[in-house]
């Protein structure tokens, strides 16, 4: 028995980081390119992390041993170890059998790295995906992007920017509120998929050669956050507020609000996280051109809503020479998931 499971790259069009804090988003998955998992019978447990290395062990229980004595990053990549440490442990806690432990995983994947596409949590939910259709385990959707979720922030470390996984779990355009309330009355955000077919043209765009990713980026925001300043916890509300507008705007059709919207929620961002001088001049050389335009994350890959095919093509020209792949994503439905 094989099972095969596939998860697929996102983008935040607007909101974030502000999932991370109790905030709102609106994010879409795209099939342009896909993280593939697949798991399969075995005499042991074994991880197949390339054709040249495979980690082997005993079975799955001798594998959870070895990372609570050494560590999640001990024996293989920390997304594989977290993932399997919390599913192996919701197991116990909600005492679901785990009828096979002794399997091989396989992955691969085809989203660019380092660009701020969620390609980590694309993996971590065709993982979860991949072992509850193994073990014969359901778990909903709000329930597992919240466990995604629980994932990267507790066992990553991931200050913010995990919303997105919810549009992976979804597979479509899914608006999230994460109002504290709402949070703490559930457990988990209150997600509202919607249809693609109310977008405006977007592109994406991100750079050919990425930088290594800063895993503290938003280490100092978060710090900030939780020390209650008036200025952070006021960006998050405008970010949250700029979140139901655009949702609002987009039901108008309403454009030029649209492109508005996100070019605030862009002045936000740069007032307050990190910015590269590159990522300054890209996003303005967009604007100048009339486009709405932001960064998807800390990658340095862009954003922007644009209307005509002459104005995409112009895109496309000005960003070549800024060392960026220019891709007009396939977005994807909630019947595609």
């Amino acid at each position: 028995m094989k099972i095969e499971t596939l998860a697929y790259p996102r983008a935040t069009i607007v909101g974030n980081p502000s999932g991370g804090y109790h905030g709102r988003t609106i994010s879409f998955t795209f099939n342009d390119f896909k993280v593939k998992v697949s798991v399969e019978k075995s005499t042991k447990f074994e991880i197949v992390l390339s054709e040249t290395e495979v980690k082997t062990f005993e079975n799955l229980d001798v594998f959870i041993h070895q990372i609570a004595m050494k560590g999640l990053q001990s024996i293989c990549p920390l997304w594989i170890s977290a993932t399997l440490k919390r599913f192996y442990t919701l197991c116990e806690i909600e005492s679901l059998k785990i009828p096979i432990k002794t399997f091989r995983i396989y992955m691969n994947s085809t989203i660019p790295a380092n660009c701020g596409f969620g390609d980590e949590s694309a993996y971590i939910v065709a993982f979860c995906r991949t072992l509850m259709r193994f073990w014969g385990i359901r778990i909903p959707d709000p329930l597992l992007a919240k466990f995604v979720r629980e994932i990267e922030m507790e066992e990553l470390g991931k200050y913010g920017g995990t919303q997105g996984g919810g549009a992976q779990v979804y597979n479509c355009l899914l608006y999230a509120n994460f109002d504290e309330e709402i949070m703490w009355t559930q457990g988990y955000a209150a997600y509202i998929p919607l249809s693609v077919d109310d977008l405006p043209a977007i592109f994406i765009a991100y750079p050919e050669h990425p930088s290594i990713l800063n895993p503290n980026f938003y280490e100092d925001f978060f710090i900030r956050y939780e020390n209650g300043e008036r200025e952070i916890i006021g960006a998050i509300d405008k970010w949250a507020n700029l979140t139901t507008d655009f949702r609002t705007a987009m039901f108008a059709q309403d454009f030029e609000w649209m492109v508005e919207l996100f070019n605030d929620n862009w002045a936000i961002r740069r007032k307050y996280l990190p910015t590269s001088d590159d990522d300054i001049r890209r996003i303005e050389l967009m604007h100048s051109m009339g486009v709405g335009a932001k960064l998807i994350g800390q990658g340095g890959a862009i954003i922007g809503l644009y209307e005509g095919e002459a104005t995409i093509e112009a895109i496309e020209q000005v960003l070549k020479l800024e060392g960026m792949k220019v891709l007009v994503p396939t977005k994807m439905q909630l019947a595609e998931a």
